[in-house]
This record gives C-alpha cells, sequence and structure tokens, in this order.
C-alpha cells in the first residue's frame, strides 16, 4: 500500500537532496513551494484514506474501535516529514478524506469529529515531541533515537489521545465501556505507530540509497524472507481451532534474520505485516491461542506483537549503531592510508628533487676534483666518490620505494614486473612473475593497493622466508582481479609473527578497505601463500 506514496513523498518533499527539507520556506519562496506542498498534502489525504479503510476492514463489526488504525499513524509520519510551518495544510488536506471515509460508514458526525480531534492531536503531540529531540534520520537507527520515539511517538501520545477519543465514544453513544474502549484505542495506535510510521520514514528517507547498493541475491533473498514471513504469519495466525500457543512465536526466527541482513528497512515492513496479518485472522475469528471473546482476543494479539516489536526495534537500532561505527571506522582507516600514500610521495619527491639532485652534484665535484687531483690525494677522493654514488644510489631506491614511478607512468603489471626483478636481483631468491586478462587501465586506487601488497610481501619474503623461490601472479576474473604470492620458505612460525603481523595487518586493510577479499595460508617449513581478490568496481574502459 504504502510503497507508491513513499516515492512520491520522496520525489515531492525533496526538490534537490533527496530528503525532506528539514526547514521552512520564507515568505518569498512561499509561491513556489506552495504547489509542491500542496500535492504533497493530497497525497497525505489519500494515504490517510485508504489506512482508514485497511483500519475498518481490520474491525471486528460488534467493536466500536479499531483493533489497528494506520491513519494517525500516517499523518505522524507526515508530520514528522515536512516543516512545522505546513502542517496545517496536512491537516486542512486530511479533514476532509477523514470525514469522506466515517460518515459513509454510520459514524454520527459528532463522532467522527471528535475522532479527527483526537487523531491529529495524537499526531501533533507525537511529531512535536519526537521532532524537538531528535530529526527523522535519527529515529530508528540510534537507540537514543529509538528511545525517543518509543517515550513520545507510541508510549506518550496515544495515551493522551486515547482519553480524549474514548470519552467521544461514550458521549455520542456510539459505545459504552469507557476503559475497555481506552485500552482498545491504545494499544490500536500504539501497535500502528510501532510498525506503519516507522515503514513510511525509513523508506521515505533510506530507500533510494538502499537499493541502489543491493545486489541481485541480496533482492532474491529479500524476496524470499518476505514471502517467509507472510506465509508463516498466514498459516500461524490463521488456525481457525486452538493450538499450541508458542506456535506464535514462529515469525520471530525471520524477524531475527532480516534485522541482521536488513537492518531497520527490513524490520518496520516485516513487523507490519506480522501485525496486519495477525490482526485480519483475529477480526475474522481465527484465534490459534484459545477461545476468548473477540474483544480480549484482539487485546492479546496487540500486547503480542507490540512485545515482540519493542526487542527487535532495539536490536536494529544497536546493530544499525554499531554498522555506523563501523563504517566511521572504516572511513578513518582510509582517510590514514590516504594520508599516508600523500606522505610517502612528498618523502619520495623530496628525496628525489632536493637530496637526490645535491648528491648528484657532489658526485660531479668528486668525479672532477679526483681527476685533477694528485697521486696522494686521488685514493681518498675515489673512496669518497663511491660512498657519494652509494648514497645516491640507496636515495634513488628509498624514493621508489615510497613512490613508484612506474605505477604512476607505466601501470600496474610493468611497476609489479620491475618490483619482482628488482628482489630477484638484490636477494638471492627467484621471483617468477605472470600476467594474465587483466584489463587494460584499472582505477589508480586499485593499482594502488596492488601494488603496495606486492611490495610489502616481497618484503616479508626477502627478509623473514628464507626462501629460495617466489611467484607472483595477476589475473582478471570476471569483475575480479586476482593476486596470488607464494613462496617456499619457513612459513609463519611464532618466531615470525611479530616481525610480519603489521604488514601483514596493512596489506589486509588495503584490500578490504578497497572492498576486496585477503586470505592467507603458511604453515612451518612449507612456505607461506598469499590471496588477494578485488572487485573491478571503477574499471576504465
Amino acid at each position: 500500500m504504502f510503497g507508491p506514496w513513499v516515492s512520491a513523498l520522496l520525489r515531492v518533499g525533496t526538490p534537490d537532496s533527496g530528503q525532506v527539507r528539514p526547514g521552512g520556506s520564507t515568505a518569498a519562496d512561499w509561491s513556489k513551494d506552495f504547489p509542491r506542498y500542496a500535492f504533497l498534502a493530497l497525497l497525505v489525504a489519500i494515504a490517510y484514506y485508504l489506512g482508514s479503510k485497511i483500519g475498518f476492514a481490520l474491525t471486528p463489526r460488534d467493536l466500536p474501535i479499531a483493533t489497528f488504525w494506520p491513519p494517525n499513524a500516517i499523518l505522524l509520519a507526515a508530520f514528522l516529514l515536512v516543516p512545522q510551518n505546513k502542517w496545517w495544510l496536512l491537516l486542512l488536506a486530511v479533514f476532509p478524506a477523514h470525514l469522506l471515509i466515517q460518515l459513509p460508514t454510520g459514524v454520527p458526525l459528532m463522532t467522527a469529529c471528535g475522532w479527527f480531534i483526537s487523531n491529529s492531536a495524537e499526531a501533533l503531540l507525537g511529531a512535536a515531541c519526537v521532532g524537538y529531540f531528535k530529526k527523522p534520520q535519527e529515529l530508528f537507527e540510534t537507540v537514543p533515537g529509538v528511545l525517543v520515539y518509543l517515550i513520545f511517538a507510541v508510549g506518550f501520545a496515544p495515551l493522551a489521545s486515547s482519553f480524549v477519543d474514548a470519552g467521544v465514544v461514550v458521549i455520542t453513544g456510539f459505545g459504552s465501556g469507557y476503559w475497555k474502549l481506552w485500552t482498545a484505542r491504545l494499544f490500536s495506535n500504539m501497535l500502528a505507530d510501532l510498525t506503519v510510521a516507522p515503514t513510511i520514514i525509513v523508506l521515505t528517507l533510506n530507500s533510494r540509497r538502499w537499493f541502489s547498493h543491493l545486489a541481485p541475491s541480496r533482492i532474491v533473498e529479500g524476496l524470499l524472507l518476505t514471502m517467509g514471513i507472510v506465509v508463516v504469519s498466514t498459516v500461524v495466525f490463521g488456525i481457525q481451532n486452538p493450538t499450541v500457543p508458542g506456535l506464535m512465536y514462529s515469525p520471530l526466527p525471520l524477524v531475527v534474520w532480516i534485522v541482521v541482513r536488513f537492518g531497520v528497512g527490513g524490520l518496520y515492513p516485516s513487523l507490519l505485516a506480522i501485525a496486519v496479518v495477525s490482526i485480519w485472522n483475529g477480526a475474522h475469528g481465527r484465534d490459534p491461542i484459545i477461545l476468548v471473546p473477540m474483544a480480549d482476543s484482539i487485546l492479546g494479539r496487540q500486547i503480542f506483537l507490540c512485545t515482540i516489536a519493542l526487542p527487535m526495534i532495539l536490536l536494529a537500532a544497536v546493530l544499525a549503531e554499531r554498522k555506523a561505527a563501523e563504517e566511521s571506522l572504516r572511513q578513518s582507516r582510509g582517510q590514514l592510508i590516504d594520508a599516508q600514500e600523500q606522505e610517502r610521495r612528498r618523502i619520495a619527491r623530496e628525496l628525489h628533487d632536493d637530496i637526490g639532485q645535491q648528491l648528484v652534484l657532489l658526485e660531479l665535484g668528486l668525479d672532477q676534483l679526483r681527476r685533477q687531483s694528485d697521486e696522494r690525494l686521488k685514493p681518498h677522493l675515489d673512496n669518497l666518490y663511491n660512498q657519494a654514488s652509494a648514497t645516491s644510489a640507496a636515495t634513488r631506491t628509498i624514493s621508489h620505494g615510497l613512490h613508484s614511478a612506474h605505477l604512476e607512468f607505466l601501470g600496474l603489471v610493468p611497476a609489479v614486473r620491475n618490483l619482482c626483478e628488482t628482489v630477484t636481483k638484490e636477494t638471492s631468491i627467484k621471483v617468477a612473475f605472470t600476467e594474465e586478462n587483466l584489463p587494460r587501465r584499472l582505477d589508480p586506487e586499485i593499482s594502488l593497493c596492488l601494488y603496495r601488497v606486492t611490495q610489502e610481501a616481497l618484503n616479508n619474503i626477502a627478509r623473514h622466508s628464507h626462501a629460495g623461490k617466489a611467484a607472483v601472479q595477476l589475473h582478471g576474473r570476471g569483475k575480479w582481479i586476482l593476486l596470488d604470492i607464494a613462496d617456499d620458505g619457513v612459513g609463519i612460525n611464532t618466531g615470525r609473527e611479530r616481525a610480519v603481523a603489521l604488514g601483514l595487518a596493512s596489506m589486509q586493510e588495503r584490500v578490504i578497505l578497497a572492498g576486496g577479499k585477503f586470505k592467507l595460508f603458511s604453515q612451518p617449513m612449507r612456505g607461506t601463500r598469499i590471496e588477494a581478490s578485488i572487485p573491478v568496481s571503477k574499471m576504465q574502459s
């Protein structure tokens, strides 16, 4: 029901940023904003009307108050998503829709108007209190945001407005039994506020971002879980005669799965589906627990659904906070690596352009002096010249190690090949290099990651492995680039763990930040093998 309206809200309420603007319009641009918000108000009125239809469809004939009432939650979500100075426009659009749905069903005019006042008061009170403490984007993915929403939108606002709602029913003679009506109305609106409003807010604010990052396998998984929730709920709550009460908890494993895999974006629609299926079957006399009066059966379901929803909502918020913290940490690590690379480039450039040039001039001066000197000074000058040449060569080696000109100007394959040849020349290790099916051009970040992993791995092999042979392989396989580095050395034993731990951590961190996978295989005296695979998500044509 809510999908088309959510998409429309997203498009209309967000002219530029993809989110509803938190601030109001000024008088100067009111004429420009009015058509947009008028259309938004019309969509809210239509959603309110359809939500009322669903509320009446889920209400047994002998009960004067709905057992599940979405309109208030829809209005609450709309208030939270639009600026406060536009709330009057929503109320003006919703009032005719409220009368249009109430009066034809036989509800007296006074009762209908009283219900509109209580419904609007609940949504206004909940939105005002919640909005004072938190923005909509902060409500469901943080524990403080969830607590604010639960306290004010789910607890305080329905609690306060239910006194008015039940009083309207009794005063207008549309029903009797004040406290029973108050209890029924309270849990009816609490359940809707727990499921309907969060679903609308979460999908409105985040649906584009979530769906754009979902892989096809995740979409299939989500569809299967959705079908599972609906089927299991239909079977469990659609039982005609009483059976094992524990069956009511059957949807919980699927809900936990959805929370872990899809977070708040999957949780609230799932809770909404379970609530609708459960209340629908209860309104039609199907009760899986025990044969009791209709009102008591519905109340039991409402309390049960609210009870299982609360821990799931908090769990989803905790997992969302953890995910946000991990993402923040990942970004910090990425920024640290970027800063490290920038510093490497700066030092390499200074070594090459400044110190390197001075050493070259020193070599030339010493060479000229030793040619013009007498035989007594020539051996000393030759020695100084050789030391200057060695220092110059070492400086160039350090400069190239910090920042490879081969990688920058020639690309990944020549740079890695040069690394392998350098290790072969400077050590007793024979390093073989092969490459196959690599793209002609790669994103510089991917090339740098693969180069640094190869560089660190070869340094570890040269310093610690005591190997005689090593092999470096670069292969393109579909949308992935695979790097395989192996040696026939002593492996990573206990004595070598500390020496290579920092380098391995650096390699793994780089690969993970690039969205890849890193594996290490090692056995004492049987060598070490490193496998790194990176998606070519930024491959250039």
